[in-house]
């Protein structure tokens, strides 16, 4: 009796054939993002203490108000321009910071394709700084949901 190769069901078929599965190739979900919280620097946690998950475009909102524009060099035009604000008394702050959050990038792309839609920007001056927080609605993932704060701080 031979026991060599080609004598059982392992060696009966050329090297690398594979059983192709027919059917239908499963739908693939964008990898979910994790929340990154501003002003605190740091990633959250939910109830159980389990990172909580993002769509793209939420991240797409956070890093866009939480980089500081020109620090990602793969990237230069992705982030905000908070850190050019000088003068926290002036009486235009509130347009100031509201322009900033619309041209910040990818926000004015995101805006400009109809994917998200900012709904409100809040501001406070502290006495560690400037505080900002970003209101949205993701248009693709929920038109109902408002989302957010994002938020942003000088400290």
């Amino acid at each position: 009796m031979s026991t060599g190769a080609g004598s059982s069901g392992a060696g009966s078929s050329l090297s690398g054939v594979d059983v192709v599965a027919v059917g239908t190739t499963p739908k693939k979900s964008p990898v979910p993002a994790l929340r990154y919280e501003g002003s605190v620097r740091d990633w959250t946690l939910n109830q159980y203490g389990q990172f909580e998950a993002v769509t793209p475009n939420e991240q797409a909102v956070v890093l866009s108000i939480c980089v500081k524009k020109g620090s990602v060099l793969s990237s230069p035009n992705t982030g905000s321009t908070f850190h050019e604000i000088e003068y926290l008394g002036s009486p235009n702050l509130g347009t100031d910071v509201t322009n900033r959050v619309m041209s910040s990038n990818p926000i004015a792309r995101l805006v400009a394709s109809g994917s998200v839609s900012i709904s409100k920007v809040e501001y406070q001056v502290t006495k560690l700084g400037l505080k900002v927080a970003v209101y949205f609605v993701d248009l693709e993932t929920d038109p109902n949901k408002l989302s957010g704060p994002v938020t942003w701080s000088a400290f």
